[in-house]
């Protein structure tokens, strides 16, 4: 660890499988994507059909019937039915806003939140 720098959850330097070090930022970003890239890229070869039979092979989470429901256009008052379902006083999401945020500035924020939950 150098002086004077912090080591809490920092990356200071990386080194590839090559021996390559990298210690700047853009080295840095540079190796990860490139490390990430490796790893998700399609096999050689691969096709359509053999993904499409793949995912046949699959379980189903989901019924046929189901999928309609799931697909259907959320409504306004669907999230702010949802919110006020939440339990009060508790710790922050992984966004960092308390339900009760959400439930106060809903109409702020209402439409927001309701083309996030379509677009997901």
């Amino acid at each position: 660890m150098q002086r004077g720098r912090k080591a809490i959850n920092t990356i200071w330097e990386l080194q590839d499988i090559e021996g390559m070090k990298a210690s700047s930022f853009e080295q840095l970003a540079d190796m990860g994507i490139r490390h990430f890239s490796d790893i998700y890229k399609a096999p050689i070869g691969i096709t359509l059909p053999s993904i499409i039979r793949t995912a046949e092979d699959l379980p189903r989470f989901v019924e046929l019937d189901e999928i309609e429901y799931l697909n259907s256009q959320v409504s306004r008052e669907d999230p702010e039915a949802v919110l006020k379902c939440f339990k009060k006083d508790k710790s922050p999401g992984p966004d960092g806003w308390p339900v009760e945020f959400y439930s106060s500035f809903f109409v702020l924020i209402g439409e927001d939140l309701l083309q996030t939950i379509e677009e997901c």
